[in-house]
């Protein structure tokens, strides 16, 4: 199975919400066009408290090369997949060979005392190694959650991200530029130029409105209707 940087919509979902299609023939290029729509929609909604906060643990059994089910003394009794909502990553820093060293793995699954990884490791990750995890993603959101102990990822969410794969789909996710390490990820970051593969390239002028807009310049009206649903740091998000 195929994930996307954030897990905000698998992509055998997609044709729940997107009444043009009918099936997903190619889920890991469903994925990436899903990758490219959460961070734009990340780009769009902006900062707010995250839901989870930024750890460290101890591997507590042997991870064997390949395998994806990993146990760590950080997971703790919590409820069925609460460390598996949006885009938790966790990283190898410590008692591991040196080729996992800085590695890092998608949560999609958790259990007492255990996450279930998108993918697992070139080679074995013992007992006391340790590592850190962090939600990389903007979603899930403190101010979602269903209860204190629940993350929450709202359905509009969802459909947000099905109606921005959409829009990728129509006007192609290259104008994104999402590949190119230089284009920004947020609106207050300013793109001065870029270019593609293509060899299509574009400059803006230092300091204008359109220069500061960053990813959440691409973002797909339908989803933009679907977030305004979702409350925002001021009150309710732009758009």
């Amino acid at each position: 199975m195929a994930y996307s940087d954030y897990n905000y919509i698998r992509p055998s979902e997609l044709p729940e919400i997107l009444v043009t299609m009918s099936s997903v023939t190619n889920e890991d290029m469903a994925a990436r066009f899903i990758s490219d729509a959460e961070h734009i929609i990340d780009a769009y909604v902006g900062p707010a408290p995250k839901f989870y906060v930024d750890g460290t643990g101890e591997s507590i059994a042997l991870l064997a090369s390949g395998n994806t089910v990993w146990s760590g003394n950080r997971w703790g009794n919590r409820h069925p997949n609460y460390w598996a909502a949006g885009g938790v990553y966790v990283t190898v820093v410590d008692g591991a060979p040196a080729s996992v060293l800085g590695q890092r793995r998608l949560i999609i699954a958790s259990d007492t005392d255990q996450v279930t990884l998108a993918s697992g490791f070139a080679e074995d990750v013992p007992a006391g190694a340790l590592f850190n995890f962090q939600q990389e993603s903007r979603f899930p959101r403190w101010r979602d959650r269903m209860n204190v102990d629940m993350p929450d990822m709202p359905y509009e969410l969802k459909r947000a991200t099905a109606f921005q794969v959409e829009y990728g789909f129509l006007f192609g996710s290259e104008e994104a530029g999402l590949s190119e390490a230089s284009v920004a990820d947020g609106e207050s970051t300013e793109i001065q130029s870029r270019s593609y593969a293509s060899g299509y390239a574009e400059s803006r002028a230092v300091g204008s409105a359109s220069s500061k807009r960053g990813l959440a310049l691409l973002i797909a009206p339908r989803a933009r209707a679907e977030l305004r649903n979702l409350l925002g740091a001021t009150g309710y998000m732009r758009g």
